[in-house]
């Protein structure tokens, strides 16, 4: 057996060489040394595997806490993109039904196409009446050519009335979108569920800032605005301007027919208004503003 030294106040590497060349020498010291070596092991695997754990969880939270970071983000910006349309509908959405510029687009347009619809019947009716009288005219011996140019003019007439018919059908279109959208912002509104006090926080200047926007009305609808009739009666100096304006029953406006009175003529002798100054073409624009 392999001498032991004598035991150290520090023991060194020399001490560690020699014990363990002494325990090889049994049978017992070979088993302790293997077992001692098989424990040493498993322990040191058990540590190192708890390492490798704590480190793959904590990059794993590191993970989850930027994918959640990530996730917030895009929750904030959906929120601030849903604030934002909130506000712009209800910016869109009128305080009263009557002042919605869609629907009264809407009902300028329709307006626009039964006036043109009227008017076009009335040309046509009167460019068919022309010729019937250029029939009589030439059959009482009347100027063959000239009878020849209003037939011709009469017809000139009635296919350029034939186009009404196409621009009534692209201005139902727009009527139609207009339409449609209207009914769409309606339905986000009831989605989103705007309420009036929404509506006056996101407010917004939609007033028409060209100079000749109080001109821009398009024709008046029933019951509104001022008659050719009352224009008429003016001229004659049969009404005041007060009489124009004040409110009229509602009628059917009146169009271009046969036999319809003209305007009188404008000139130094036209009819006096009610102070009694002669009508000027500034009194007659200041009925339409």
């Amino acid at each position: 057996m392999a001498e032991v030294p004598a035991a150290e106040a520090e023991p060194n590497d020399a001490y560690y060489v020699a014990l363990e060349a002494a325990m090889q020498q049994t049978a017992r010291g070979r088993w302790f040394l293997a077992e001692h070596g098989r424990r040493s092991r498993a322990s040191e695997g058990a540590v190192l595997l708890d390492a490798m754990q704590r480190l793959t969880d904590s990059l794993n939270e590191s993970k989850a806490n930027a994918s959640l970071d990530i996730l917030r983000r895009e929750l904030q910006e959906m929120s601030a993109s849903i604030v934002h349309t909130r506000r712009e509908i209800a910016s869109i959405k009128p305080s009263e039904s009557g002042h919605n510029k869609i629907i009264a687009a809407t009902e300028e347009l329709d307006h626009i196409v039964r006036s043109t619809e009227t008017a076009t019947a009335d040309i046509l009716s009167a460019s068919e009446r022309l010729q019937v009288i250029a029939a009589e005219l030439q059959g009482a011996g009347a100027s063959k050519a000239l009878c020849a140019e209003i037939e011709e003019l009469t017809t000139n007439i009635m296919l350029s009335c034939s186009f009404q018919d196409l621009t009534g059908q692209r201005t139902s279109k727009v009527v139609n979108a207009l339409r449609y959208i209207e009914q769409r912002v309606n339905s986000m509104i009831e989605i989103w569920g705007i309420s009036a006090k929404d509506a006056q926080h996101a407010a917004a200047d939609t007033s028409d800032k060209r100079k000749d926007a109080h001109l821009l009305n398009g024709p008046a609808r029933e019951g509104e605005g001022v008659s050719q009739d009352d224009i008429d009666l003016l001229l004659s100096g049969e009404m005041s301007e007060e009489a124009v304006e004040a409110p009229t029953p509602v009628k059917q406006p009146i169009l271009a027919t046969k036999g319809a009175a003209k305007p009188a003529a404008l000139d130094e002798d036209a009819p006096s208004t009610s102070d009694g100054g002669a009508s000027s073409q500034a009194d007659i624009d200041a009925l339409f503003d």
